[in-house]
């Protein structure tokens, strides 16, 4: 049976662009109250003007950095003033750096493991005292098939996505152990048609991964609103392919590497051809 989201109050980082407007469509077209959280203020008015006229649900913007703990704070306690509940926290937000690991800086680093895992981590710990306090509450922490599968010149990447991997791991046995209902799912994109790769600084994506094809953000939300409405919905990985390379990785992590290695081969050969 079906979880309604009708009138849920959701809490979605990274909400203006790629995964997570295409979500805050998804849930809006579902009925329920959005908080979106990103950083430009412009771009959160705009989309919350977009979700009113199309679907006529309540939203609360605020704009704000989620590397920023109090901000988180702030922001979760915005949510209970206005709503007196948290119902849903989607953890979307996130950024990319494709860089080998000695021309990364310190700076970059950082910015990469705050964004994608202490954000996350300040919301939850923000959030979960009030879901204890209503008695259940769903947490949805957007990773990565890089965070199962080790990937080059994207150290700060994966060390930041196997950790969210992790976070939610461990936070979910620690509700389990506890006796709180509170959900955790995490949701593992392979490579999806946004702006991230231009982002990241990796313009070359396309032509050096020809036979990929770059997954429509609106699966990945579709794969989030499923994840909400299905309870005992722990992990997913979306495609076949990537779910494939994920078994692949387990058996014979060796065999990845060759994989890796004759791929970028093939892209050398191709560029001084």
């Amino acid at each position: 049976m079906k979880k309604s989201i009708k009138d849920k109050t959701i809490i979605l980082t990274g909400a203006t662009g790629g995964i997570g407007k295409a979500t805050a469509h998804a849930l809006a077209k579902e009925g329920a109250v959005l908080i979106l959280i990103s950083r430009s203020p412009d771009k959160l008015g705009q989309l919350a003007e977009e979700l009113k006229g199309g679907y006529g649900i309540k939203t609360l913007i605020c704009p704000m950095d989620i590397r920023d703990e109090m901000s988180c704070e702030r922001a979760v306690g915005a949510v209970i003033e206005q709503y007196g509940k948290v119902d849903i926290l989607i953890n979307n937000a996130g950024i990319g750096l494709f860089k080998s690991i000695e021309d990364t800086s310190k700076e970059e680093i950082e910015k990469v493991i705050q964004t994608n895992l202490l954000g996350p981590l300040y919301l939850c710990r923000a959030a979960i005292p009030f879901m204890k306090q209503q008695g259940y509450g769903h947490i949805l922490n957007i990773s990565s098939v890089a965070g199962r599968r080790a990937f080059p010149q994207l150290t700060a990447y994966c060390a930041s996505k196997y950790g969210l991997i992790g976070l939610s791991d461990s936070l979910r046995a620690e509700m389990l152990k506890a006796g709180i209902p509170i959900r955790v799912t995490v949701i593992n994109p392979p490579a999806v048609d946004t702006g991230f790769f231009d982002q990241a600084g990796y313009t070359t994506y396309r032509e050096g991964h020809p036979l990929v094809r770059l997954i429509p953000p609106e699966i990945i939300a579709e794969a989030i609103v499923k994840a909400i409405q299905k309870p005992g919905t722990w992990e997913i990985t979306l495609t076949f392919r990537a779910k494939i390379l994920n078994f692949l990785n387990k058996l014979s992590p060796r065999l990845i590497e060759y994989l890796n290695r004759k791929a970028g081969q093939a892209v050398k050969k191709k560029k001084s051809s």
